[in-house]
């Protein structure tokens, strides 16, 4: 429980640092896995409330290869991650370097917002580049596996779920998620619905070039975005080598302003 690490949830003390200790504190698995799979980690719990964030929360840990991490809150309706610091970041941030990749690592039933400081809506002034979830941001040689992102609420980001980085992906799921207002944020404010694409913006779900990856499976998920449910450079046409091996979507409802269902 992150109350028991000073984490208080009111929505005006930053509870980035209480937070940070919860996940910190977990003593992830660090030996082989067995048949039965790996074990060790444990549940870090979000009580209902609104946590302010203002500098990533980072899972993993350098040159360590870890495995169960498992974030969990009330509901994406009852536990909110803000966003209340500077530019170009994501909310939670996952991934280390070197030898530092992460496997088995489950986030469920929580809410991302990058939140206004300015104005409301669509044309609020926010922190720019802000992204919900972000795989492989703090290095480019671990690599993540076997993640599940469910039943979770992205809000007002620039993107929802985002790996900045060309470092791979093994296996990532996401369902039952709603993608919310997700847009290129711009200072001065532009209303997205006359805003130009711009690259790397917008989307629900976005890899850089190069890491789309080695099964990808998306279910149950709404999104109303500027850009694309799910976007990398170069598209997706040529699926195979650095490209999805297994791509699967189900049932995803997606309006999108200005592009459409994929690029």
């Amino acid at each position: 429980d992150v109350r028991a690490y000073g984490a208080i949830g009111n929505g005006v003390a930053d509870d980035t640092a209480a937070i940070q200790a919860a996940i910190d504190s977990v003593t992830p698995y660090t030996g082989v896995p067995s048949d039965l799979g790996t074990i060790g980690g444990k549940i870090i719990f979000f009580p209902p409330g609104v946590y302010l964030i203002t500098s990533p929360l980072r899972l993993g840990k350098n040159n360590v290869q870890t495995f169960n991490y498992h974030l969990e809150g009330s509901g994406p309706y009852s536990t909110w991650l803000v966003w209340g610091g500077g530019i170009n970041h994501g909310i939670i941030e996952i991934g280390r370097t070197d030898l530092g990749n992460m496997q088995h690592t489950t986030i469920r039933k929580l809410g991302f917002l990058n939140q206004a400081t300015a104005g409301s809506g669509l044309t609020a002034t926010r922190a720019l580049q802000i992204d919900g979830i972000r795989l492989n941001s703090t290095g480019v040689t671990a690599g993540v596996g076997n993640l599940l992102i469910e039943e979770c609420q992205f809000r007002y980001l620039t993107n929802g779920i985002s790996n900045p980085s060309a470092a791979g992906i093994n296996n990532l799921t996401v369902r039952k998620c709603q993608f919310l207002s997700i847009y290129n944020q711009t200072n001065p404010v532009v209303d997205p619905a006359t805003d130009a694409l711009v690259n790397g913006r917008g989307n629900a779900i976005y890899f850089v070039g190069g890491s789309i990856p080695e099964g990808t499976y998306l279910y149950d998920n709404e999104a109303q975005v500027q850009a694309y449910f799910l976007d990398s450079p170069g598209g997706f046409g040529g699926l195979g080598g650095n490209g999805a091996v297994n791509l699967v979507m189900t049932m995803n409802t997606v309006v999108s302003q200005t592009a459409g269902f994929m690029e």
